[in-house]
């Protein structure tokens, strides 16, 4: 039986990791030509690739208020080929003219955007964690198809695009899912009031500031590739690095990176004249960082609690896309985001949500302790009796019970009068004799133990 599940599952992960990867990759075919593509817009004008990120984040808003209730509709195949279907449409329309050309990118970006939440959705959906790391991993290195604009003619770019775009919804439709337990439908996510109410907003501050910056940079930058290949390089060694399977997430180091990047990069404009370009590839690098992570933790999130993956999926990707809607306000009223005191302000604002973040223990513990509240909830042998079967020794079954349910290192150790050193070495051990890397494949293991 494990022989065939395994034999699903690389079924499974082959054709994800095709799909995904033509989504993607036909997003960054029209990245560039969206660049260069300047729409009017009360008293200025507006790259067109700004038009596209905020239609994809009033299809999230959308999808946030649908809740749950999309769910079913977003594992459905008609949907996957409608999806498709209305983005093909789109790029088939673009560049028959002015009017024409602006209602093809709507359909273009709103049916990419349905067809990627099918995916997520669909991703969310596997049992093992490993697939979801790969995501964020296909996430950065399909921006590198950026370069091949400059290759290849528009026509070309657009065919590529096209048949990219059927392949991934071919591929969605071949996909399968495991039916969900009457337990996961119930299964929802919930947290306090006012510490989700800090952590959206500042999750929200943070991708309008490194949004806003990533496009005043461009606005400011004259020379240099407009997508270079170091941006993809860079953010993907650090993606290796945060999300890798041999450590658990850690909220607060990326919240660091992120935000160091967008700082130096604000100096970099305010202070110097001559590095605008450097700010434009650091602005790039925290961008890319920024969306792959509120997608990892929507992503982990949504496969935990399936009873609010919908709303979950769709708040992380706005955390990335939702700083279009007050570009385009901007440049409707004719402000200038590129000035001294905007930048300021921006930094001001950057720092305060990080602080906020960095400070709120919830979030620290927000993907580990969610998903060992979910454990401790499920009805079953109890998880002693997981240690017991796995070889675990008395200290490591102490350790092992605090740890699956979000306690730190630090706490584990003060609860057992024990040093953080021996609670780690502990760890090791218990990651070892399970054969897992991180504390979410930990959880997976001990669901699907569970579950047979």
């Amino acid at each position: 039986m494990q022989r065939n599940h395994g034999r699903w599952l690389g079924r499974n992960l082959l054709i994800a990791v095709a799909g995904i990867s033509a989504l993607l990759a036909a997003q960054s075919f029209e990245a560039p030509c969206e660049i260069s593509w300047h729409l009017p817009l009360g008293q200025g004008s507006v790259p067109a690739t700004i038009v596209d990120v905020a239609v994809a984040s009033l299809v999230s808003c959308a999808l946030i208020i649908a809740g749950n209730r999309g769910r079913r509709a977003l594992a459905s195949v008609p949907l996957a080929i409608a999806s498709a279907s209305c983005c093909l449409m789109g790029l088939a329309v673009q560049g028959t003219g002015e009017p024409l050309s602006i209602f093809g990118l709507i359909l273009m970006s709103a049916g990419g955007t349905v067809l990627l939440f099918c995916w997520l959705a669909a991703v969310c959906a596997q049992r093992d964690i490993g697939i979801v790391e790969l995501m964020i991993e296909i996430e950065v290195l399909a921006s590198a198809a950026a370069i091949l604009p400059s290759l290849l003619s528009a026509s070309w770019c657009q065919a590529l695009a096209g048949m990219s775009v059927a392949a991934s919804a071919v591929a969605l439709c071949l996909i399968q899912r495991p039916a969900p337990s009457a337990s996961e439908t119930e299964r929802s996510f919930t947290l306090e009031p006012s510490s989700l109410a800090k952590i959206l907003c500042s999750f929200f501050v943070i991708g309008l500031v490194v949004g806003s910056l990533q496009y005043s940079v461009f606005l400011q930058q004259a020379e240099g590739e407009m997508f270079p290949v170091i941006i993809t390089a860079i953010s993907l060694a650090l993606v290796l690095w945060l999300f890798n399977r041999g450590r658990d997430f850690n909220l607060s180091v990326w919240t660091k990176v992120v935000a160091t990047l967008s700082l130096v990069a604000l100096i970099l404009v305010l202070f110097s004249s001559t590095l605008t370009y450097l700010a434009y590839v650091l602005a790039g690098i925290a961008y890319s960082l920024l969306e792959c992570g509120a997608l990892y933790m929507g992503l982990l999130l949504g496969r935990l609690y399936p009873g609010t993956r919908v709303r979950i999926l769709a708040t992380a990707w706005c955390v990335g896309t939702l700083g279009s809607l007050p570009l385009l306000a901007s440049v409707f009223f004719g402000l200038h985001i590129a000035s001294r005191v905007a930048m300021l302000f921006m930094a001001l604002l950057l720092v305060v949500a990080s602080i906020w973040i960095l400070e709120d223990r919830a979030v620290s513990l927000l993907l580990s302790a969610s998903g060992g509240a979910k454990l401790t909830s499920l009805s079953g042998r109890p998880l002693e009796s997981f240690g017991d079967s796995m070889g675990l020794t008395a200290r490591e079954r102490d350790v092992f019970n605090l740890y699956i349910v979000g306690r730190s290192a630090p706490y584990i150790a003060e609860k057992l009068v024990i040093s953080e050193s021996t609670v780690k070495s502990h760890l090791q051990h218990i990651y070892t004799k399970c054969d897992v890397h991180s504390r979410q494949e930990l959880i997976s293991l001990v669901e699907a133990v569970r579950e047979n």
